[in-house]
């Protein structure tokens, strides 16, 4: 059975061919048939009447950043739907910026928090703890990232885990 995966990358800030990339590589690590559709940001909006499996959104809502009208792509109306869909059992993940810049109450309360902001990008050395059965504690790494501030609306939340051959599960 073919895992159905529906992507809205790129913005203003976010190149749309390397999140497509980065993309591609995780999805080529899987062992599972997996089709990525992309798809942009509107046209998401009537494509999830055909329940993907999943949908990641790698996008701001703003459109013209630097504008002194800011156009949006998501208001009030496309957010209801995409809650919706996820309340039906849908998945969807908020990559990056797929958090990033959305003042929309109905999306922040389906996701649960809202970007507030990101320091300057800068060196970080991340390293595992002895404890930590993953990924071997002696290894350690340094990468210039960019570390995201939310703030977490505090609902009633049910733990769920997803299994890709199903929808979601509750444990």
């Amino acid at each position: 059975m073919t895992f159905k995966v529906f992507a809205a990358l790129g913005d203003f800030y976010h190149d749309e061919t390397m999140c497509r990339h980065a993309l591609d590589t995780a999805v080529k690590q899987l062992d599972q048939d997996v089709t990525v559709e992309y798809i942009h940001g509107k046209e998401l909006i009537t494509r999830l009447q055909e329940k993907p499996d999943l949908v990641i959104l790698f996008k701001g809502n703003k459109i013209n950043p630097t504008d002194p009208q800011t156009a949006i792509w998501m208001d009030e109306e496309e957010a209801f739907i995409i809650s919706n869909y996820v309340e039906n059992g849908g998945a969807w993940f908020a990559w990056h910026s797929g958090l990033a810049s959305y003042e929309v109450k109905t999306y922040i309360n389906m996701l649960r928090g809202y970007f507030q902001y990101h320091p300057e990008m800068s060196n970080i050395k991340y390293s595992a703890d002895n404890q930590n059965e993953v990924i071997d504690p002696k290894l350690s790494f340094e990468i210039i990232d960019e570390h995201y501030f939310v703030d977490v609306v505090m609902l009633k939340i049910q733990r769920y885990s997803y299994n890709l051959n199903q929808r979601m599960v509750n444990p």
